[in-house]
């Protein structure tokens, strides 16, 4: 994709258009799922595919000179697109590798605590764990309950930061919170500029799990200022997967390493974190494809405008035809393209483990030809949807259909 492309594509018609001109999805089945694992549009399917043939026509060449000087160029493409100095971001294959090099390299000890919360990504959580369990350092965790069961209540940011403040308070030796942008099985747009002003108030620094946020919202790292900063660039910036950033502030550099140390340890930031040694980096160097598909879109506003209308409607659809409540968060905490339905009464009775929810989903996926996420929150069963640009209200139609359609307890769960 040249950059002219990121001027815009005016007569692009978001939907069943742009699913069958852009994606290679397959057009018999219903993808409602798109946070997960994204989905890779062609021309940055063709671009990779460019650097695939140039990495295997001259290999010597690429590995030695061809590919940093490309690495580079994407860098900085990410770093104005993160309003960041492109001396502070480095490419990482994923956020759980993100994580695990930072939650590594720091000097935790047994007088030191780390926060996570009841809604982290299990990875984190468990990296933050057992990073802990190592240095006898003590993981703190947020109790983040949804008013499930108290019809009228709703959970505001307000209430999110206290939240976080009063476990702050309540626990002295914190010196590391672990907080999401956007959560992923929750779907919650986290206050987090908020969070970090406190935390930093205390003298605490603060990763962001930002996995689901690059593409979906605005980021300014100049504006939130946070010590650590990790966001998926597969999911909503449409790169290939394998590409992800890691912000790192310029006061935590000197301490940060990779868990992977390579013959590159003792250069600088960039060097330490994105040579690591032979391997395909063809996913980093896709990064500003992604970027232009993005712009030849319209650019993030008119992509947030379809997305989120999508989503409005795709949830109040799906409740009302389950008859089931949405999740009680209000509009600033829901994330702007994914959101959360609970599911019908049967679903309920199912052992709420993470095989049983994965083979709901692959049941559906099976028998239906329709792909979503099942998720678990406090004893009851949600669907978590995302919506993208070549989905339509038919998509969610579908899948309102055959949930309340298929049955677990004829499946034995």
């Amino acid at each position: 994709m040249s950059s002219g492309d990121s001027l815009g594509d005016s007569t692009m018609q978001f939907g069943r258009e742009t699913r069958d001109k852009y994606y290679l999805l397959h057009k018999e089945k219903t993808l409602v799922n798109h946070g997960s694992f994204g989905a890779v549009p062609r021309p940055v399917y063709e671009q990779r595919n460019t650097y695939i043939e140039l990495m295997e026509y001259e290999p010597d060449a690429w590995f030695r000179w061809t590919v940093d000087d490309t690495m580079l160029k994407n860098r900085d493409r990410v770093a104005q697109f993160i309003s960041c100095d492109p001396e502070d971001v480095v490419f990482v294959e994923n956020v759980t590798e993100a994580i695990n090099d930072v939650m590594w390299s720091l000097p935790l000890t047994k007088d030191d605590g780390v926060l996570v919360t009841s809604v982290g990504y299990h990875a984190i959580n468990i990296t933050a764990t057992e990073v802990c369990k190592v240095r006898g350092a003590t993981c703190h965790k947020v109790p983040l309950l949804f008013p499930l069961d108290s019809p009228g209540e709703i959970l505001t940011p307000e209430a999110m930061v206290k939240l976080y403040a009063d476990c702050i308070n309540d626990h002295p030796d914190i010196k590391l919170v672990i907080v999401d942008h956007i959560t992923s099985s929750s779907a919650l747009l986290m206050p987090v500029k908020e969070i970090i002003k406190f935390c930093h108030s205390k003298g605490i620094e603060v990763l962001v799990d930002a996995a689901h946020a690059p593409g979906q919202i605005k980021i300014d790292m100049q504006d939130l200022d946070p010590d650590y900063y990790a966001g998926n660039m597969h999911k909503w910036c449409h790169t290939p997967r394998g590409c992800a950033l890691l912000y790192i502030a310029k006061r935590n550099q000197n301490k940060m390493n990779p868990i992977r140390y390579s013959k590159f340890q003792y250069r600088n930031l960039w060097y330490r974190f994105t040579s690591q040694g032979t391997r395909d980096h063809t996913p980093y160097c896709c990064a500003i494809a992604g970027i232009d598909f993005l712009n030849m879109c319209g650019g993030l506003d008119k992509v947030t405008a379809y997305n989120t209308s999508l989503r409005d409607k795709a949830q109040e659809l799906i409740a009302t035809t389950w008859g089931t409540p949405i999740l009680p968060v209000t509009k600033e905490l829901t994330a702007p393209f994914m959101c959360l339905i609970m599911m019908p009464d049967k679903y309920h009775d199912c052992p709420q483990t993470d095989d049983v929810l994965d083979k709901i989903a692959h049941k559906i996926y099976k028998e239906y030809n329709v792909l979503t996420a099942v998720v678990s929150h406090q004893g009851r069963m949600f669907c978590r949807i995302g919506c993208n640009i070549y989905n339509t209200i038919e998509d969610y139609e579908r899948l309102a259909k055959v949930v309340l359609e298929w049955d677990p307890r004829k499946h034995g769960l």
